[in-house]
């Protein structure tokens, strides 16, 4: 199944309601499919860090990736249905950006309008850095933003959500990109960048990434970190490879957080990017549940020596792209959440050391700090 495929969640019907075991429905004609993927909640530690937030405009839209489409570039995102009602679904047609403006100038909604100067064809990433391809309508001139000018930029984008007309903000950047180096010790570096949206009057800049759940007042802005050939599922954490694909996440999320632990996000190791995903969020059965807060923290090692947080003290969980292989009880990070012990009717087995085979050496673990 493709990412749109995959990413499509809920319906617009005439008549009846969510089926067995999903949430009620939402909204006037909205029911969810099953699996249930209308959530209350717009991710559970994926694209940003465990109950924090991430979202543009009266639908709270969060874009997972953008996509390049040849000579134009759209987006999938994840959004509130009702305003009154704070369930989620995903876009059932891909958002876009529409245009850009480079160097972006001040603008309002009298003396100098906000509005696009250039179309956009591309956009790229290596290392987390990113690039921005423009093109002149008139003279087809291409301009290059790369990462050292992106706080130059300025985009349009429009989505159209259900129930809503459709809605068109300006996004912009903070740039150059600022440094992060990640735990644990030794972590890869981390290019991330403020990044706020706007209505196009201009007149009021928002941060899209909090660290803190949006209704705690003591929220505080998180950045965004660009990476190439990915999309990562935000309930679930099911990481799908297209070199289309630019995700875009909140550097407290699950995508950025594991690369900076020196797991690769492509090439030929990638079960432990996989992996690592759930074991971040410490989703144990690899689906929308997850078992821990943000700031948690773990030992971590694994097979390849990437990191080798030896001996483990108290061993948690082994690790897959589904979730975990087995759990000691006694060990989770987090006894404050229960697991239940069960993914559906299965009970997870407890771990035995090592946890790696002569038929599958390949191993990820972690164990509470």
């Amino acid at each position: 199944m493709d990412m749109r495929g995959l990413m499509t969640s809920c319906s617009l019907v005439l008549l009846g309601g969510c089926r067995a075991g999903g949430p009620s429905p939402v909204g006037p004609h909205i029911t969810c499919d099953d699996p249930p993927r209308c959530y209350r909640t717009n991710g559970t530690g994926v694209y940003t860090a465990e109950d924090a937030f991430a979202g543009i405009g009266d639908s709270q839209l969060m874009i997972t990736h953008f996509t390049n489409e040849g000579s134009s570039v759209t987006f999938e995102g994840r959004y509130r249905v009702d305003a009154s009602v704070p369930y989620w679904q995903f876009l059932t047609t891909p958002g876009k950006v529409y245009g850009a403006e480079h160097p972006k100038t001040p603008c309002n909604s009298t003396s100098h309008p906000c509005a696009p100067s250039k179309s956009v064809v591309s956009v790229t990433e290596a290392s987390t850095h990113p690039t921005w391809i423009l093109e002149d309508p008139t003279t087809h001139a291409q301009d290059r933003v790369g990462p050292d000018k992106l706080g130059e930029l300025r985009l349009f984008i429009s989505f159209e959500p259900i129930l809503s007309h459709g809605e068109i903000y300006m996004i912009e950047f903070d740039g150059p990109a600022i440094k992060q180096l990640p735990g644990p010790p030794g972590g890869r570096p981390v290019s991330v960048y403020g990044m706020t949206w706007a209505t196009p009057s201009g007149s009021k800049t928002t941060p899209y990434c909090w660290d803190k759940p949006n209704v705690d007042p003591s929220k505080n802005p998180d950045s965004i970190v660009f990476q190439q050939g990915i999309a990562v599922d935000p309930l679930t954490g099911k990481v799908t490879r297209d070199p289309n694909f630019i995700t875009m996440s909140c550097y407290l999320g699950a995508p950025a957080t594991v690369y900076g632990w020196k797991y690769d996000y492509t090439g030929a190791s990638t079960f432990y990017f996989d992996s690592a995903i759930q074991m971040k969020r410490a989703s144990y059965c690899g689906n929308e549940d997850n078992y821990t807060v943000a700031g948690t923290e773990i030992q971590i090692n694994d097979d390849q020596k990437i990191n080798d947080e030896i001996p483990i003290r108290r061993l948690e969980a082994s690790w897959s792209p589904t979730g975990a292989t087995c759990l000691n009880p006694s060990n989770v990070r987090y006894p404050k959440k229960p697991f239940p012990g069960f993914c559906k009717s299965t009970r997870l087995p407890p771990c035995q050391a090592p946890p790696g085979t002569a038929a599958n050496p390949r191993f990820l673990v972690d164990g509470p700090e």
